[in-house]
């Protein structure tokens, strides 16, 4: 024989594993939709991305409220709001020139031989490859940047600094 108390408690426990459940098939979605807008992207028929940036739920919080009560929990606890994470890329599309003008500030922290994760960390943010080689190619066409030659097929593109950065941002 169960209390009240403990009916009340087994029912809010099992309305947040519900709540929870959701919230992950939810986000296994918004997950399949990027993955989709990446190939997308990736194949160069696409240049804005299909989806806006959605807020995912906490996974841990969910994973939490998925597993079993324990003996000394008693029961479910509301969910902890999680801290709201952390921008990968600038908001909303950039106006013409403004990603060169990024790249040619980060220039000055980057080593003279580089690649797309250099670049990427002395941004601050992961870029769109296709962004980055399209603007890296037009500091080609102006002799600010050379690539350097690849051994072979499967290593990385690598560029290096031909100019002064101060003069390159000068141009």
């Amino acid at each position: 024989m169960i209390t009240r108390e403990e009916y009340e408690d087994r029912k809010r426990f099992i309305e947040a594993q519900h709540r929870a459940t959701i919230e992950l098939i939810e986000a296994g979605r918004v997950a399949q939709l990027r993955a989709l807008d990446l190939v997308w992207l990736a194949s160069g028929a696409g240049g804005v991305p299909l989806l806006p940036q959605l807020e995912l739920p906490a996974f841990g919080e969910a994973a939490r409220l998925l597993a079993a009560p324990s003996e000394s929990e008693g029961g479910a606890s509301g969910p902890v709001p999680a801290a709201p994470p952390e921008p990968s890329a600038p908001p909303g599309r950039r106006k013409a020139w403004e990603l060169v003008g990024e790249i040619v500030k980060a220039l000055e922290v980057l080593p003279e031989v580089f690649d797309h994760y250099d670049l990427c960390r002395a941004l601050g943010y992961e870029l769109d490859r296709g962004a980055a080689r399209r603007n890296l190619q037009l500091l080609i066409d102006d002799g600010v940047l050379a690539p350097v030659q690849r051994e072979n097929e499967r290593s990385r593109l690598r560029y290096r600094r031909l100019k002064a950065v101060a003069h390159a941002a000068e141009e």
